[in-house]
């Protein structure tokens, strides 16, 4: 493992690059707390001029030289995403104004969707969420009726309403924005995704055991497959169980080992 601190917004940087969150990861689950504290810290560091603020850690592989798989770290991505485009739409539609006209759109073409993109072309992309939150966030970029009940669309209009009330400028906010930066962890050939994601979420909310069979199966595979995976067999088997598929795996090995495993064993 290879390890860096680097701006964070240098991550979505490159006209083809693409961030993809794998399936295999939980939904996106950042409240207004996180995205509160993340918007006081910048209008703190452009009111005391502190150069850099520390944004944690992000994890990941690169599968191409234009693909970056996100181990860990899919809260921090998104949410930056989610705040540049904030400012972009808010520098756009007047709410925010800048000594640079352009800055929403280079906002947008360069961190969000790549230049001469479409956000009806997956591929076009910067971050590729999963599951259920990609439609939310792909709903936003297109300016299209957003998905309620989404953490996405909350958090999206969280920092919406907060830009608009002008604590910072255009500029100060993107300043502030550029100062975030995160060590950017880069996994080796020889490195194991499954321990290291294990491993970096141990401390944090425990994995279910259906989670970590689905984790097994997808992981190390190339992402085009695991979707694949996920949305034609896993997602379809979630849905048939209600999303118990912990009691459903251990009612399948029940009756196919003729031994019942513990709940946390499974």
């Amino acid at each position: 493992m290879k390890g860096n601190v680097k701006d964070i917004y240098t991550i979505f940087d490159g006209t083809d690059k693409e961030l993809i969150i794998p399936v295999y990861q939980r939904n996106y689950d950042w409240g207004e707390k996180q995205c509160e504290r993340l918007y006081n810290d910048l209008v703190d560091v452009i009111r005391k001029d502190r150069p850099k603020h520390f944004f944690g850690a992000v994890v990941g592989k690169p599968e191409t030289g234009f693909t970056w798989v996100v181990i860990d770290g899919q809260q921090r991505l998104t949410t930056t995403s989610l705040l540049m485009l904030a400012l972009s739409n808010s520098l756009a539609r007047g709410i925010l104004t800048s000594k640079d006209p352009e800055l929403a759109d280079k906002i947008r073409r360069n961190y969000i969707e790549g230049a001469d993109s479409s956000v009806t072309k997956e591929t076009k992309l910067k971050l590729k969420p999963a599951k259920h939150d990609l439609e939310a966030y792909r709903k936003l970029l297109a300016d299209e009726e957003p998905i309620e009940k989404s953490t996405v669309t909350a958090n999206y209009r969280y920092f919406m309403d907060r830009i608009a009330q002008g604590e910072l400028t255009g500029d100060e906010l993107w300043d502030a924005l550029c100062r975030l930066e995160a060590m950017i962890l880069d996994l080796e050939a020889h490195d194991d995704p499954q321990r290291i994601f294990e491993s970096l979420n141990s401390t944090g909310k425990e994995l279910k055991e259906s989670d970590k069979i689905r984790n097994l199966v997808l992981m190390g595979l190339p992402s085009k497959t695991q979707e694949h995976l996920y949305e034609y067999f896993w997602n379809r088997l979630e849905r048939n169980v209600h999303f118990d598929t912990d009691a459903f795996v251990r009612l399948y090995l029940v009756s196919t080992t003729r031994k019942t495993p513990r709940f946390d064993a499974v």
